[in-house]
């Protein structure tokens, strides 16, 4: 029997035979499971652009602290002062002990760096 004799038997209060009842229950599993199937691949989906949102969130984050990083301001200058130093030739002092002295890297020169790196990465 076909669907649409189904329906009509149904809908006029005919008996059904056991074969037909087999049939329409074969056909509603079949599409149960299709819409099964499909939220299946629906909460893929989600998951996947749920992670890739989050991925672009993230890399649209680290491109802002970045370009922050890379401009000078008063919390690069307070985050960078005294960090880089360069160690000059080790000298004697009058009692002949070797010292080692620090040459702290000017914040003019940071900031020459980081324009240099920005540009690069531009």
């Amino acid at each position: 029997m076909k669907t649409q004799d189904a329906i009509h038997a149904i809908r006029k209060g005919d008996p059904l035979k056991h074969d037909t009842i087999q049939e329409i229950g074969d056909m509603l599993e079949d599409l149960l499971m299709t819409n099964k199937e499909r939220g299946e691949k629906i909460g893929r989906l989600r998951t996947r652009i749920e992670a890739e949102e989050a991925m672009n969130f993230d890399l649209e984050e680290a491109n802002k602290r970045f370009a922050e990083a890379l401009t000078p301001s008063a919390s690069t200058k307070y985050a960078y002062s005294g960090e880089f130093r360069i160690f000059l030739p080790p000298v004697n002092d009058e009692d002949g002990e070797e010292i080692v002295q620090p040459l702290f890297v000017p914040w003019d020169t940071i900031k020459d760096i980081m324009s240099a790196i920005h540009l690069a990465g531009v």
